[in-house]
């Protein structure tokens, strides 16, 4: 009969089950490991990003528009104040003056420029100096201190304006039933080409001669020291006899 000090050195039963347990759970532990990392070595990797593309060209510039067309001109601006009248001149020497009496006529202002025609006025040539232009003329009865109708004025105004300024050529024509024929030119500069401010542009002083005989006249041949004043309503002409 043998005894147990004969038996082989060994395992017992439940060491050997224990230790089978902890081999399968190192085994499972680690089939998972490779499972995780299985999945994510499926994950693609990002695209790298593309170039930015050439700017466009620019376009060019479209041509300027022409200019438009001149607007038709404004209404006519209200007549402007009457200018206070001014200093009165030093008299003249003995010498100069006649024994003659002094005559005065007069006329309406509103009635003249109701009397007035127009000519139309253009550049000749392209690119020409002139920026606006007018003529007209007009024709009126003049009266004397009583207010009677002795005989007519008549005018013609060529109006210019250019970078300087606006200037006006007058030409003025006064007869009177008694021979008293006058004709004289005027030079003038008005503020605008307003037709208050051309006709008013006759205010002036001149030395004129009657040169013409109508009938019987006693005046052809004198001299006069002639005053063309304004008020604003009327426009006076006044006759100073001179040697």
């Amino acid at each position: 009969m043998q005894t147990n000090a004969n038996k082989p050195a060994g395992f017992s039963r439940p060491t050997i089950v224990l230790a089978i347990a902890v081999i399968l759970l190192v085994m499972g532990a680690f089939s998972i490991g490779i499972k995780t990392d299985a999945s994510s070595a499926k994950q693609g990797l990002t695209g790298a990003q593309g170039r930015t593309g050439l700017q466009g060209l620019v376009g060019e510039q479209g041509p300027a528009g022409t200019q438009g067309t001149q607007g038709p001109a404004g209404p006519r601006g209200l007549r402007g104040l009457t200018g206070a009248t001014g200093a009165t001149g030093a008299s003249g020497t003995a010498a100069s003056i006649k024994t003659g009496p002094q005559v005065t006529y007069h006329m309406d202002i509103s009635d003249f420029e109701n009397s007035l025609i127009e000519t139309p006025t253009s550049n000749l040539l392209g690119g020409s100096t002139t920026v606006a232009s007018s003529d007209f003329a007009g024709t009126i009865p003049i009266y004397d201190v009583n207010n009677t109708r002795v005989g007519t004025y008549s005018a013609s105004f060529l109006s210019m304006e250019t970078g300087n300024g606006v200037f006006t050529d007058i030409s003025n024509y006064l007869s009177t039933g008694d021979g008293l024929d006058a004709t004289w030119a005027t030079s003038a500069t008005p503020i605008n080409l307003a037709l208050d401010s051309i006709v008013n542009s006759v205010v002036t002083t001149s030395t004129v001669t009657v040169t013409t005989k109508v009938g019987s006249s006693s005046f052809f041949g004198e001299t006069f020291n002639l005053i063309v004043s304004s008020d604003g309503n009327n426009i006076y002409f006044q006759f100073n006899p001179v040697n």
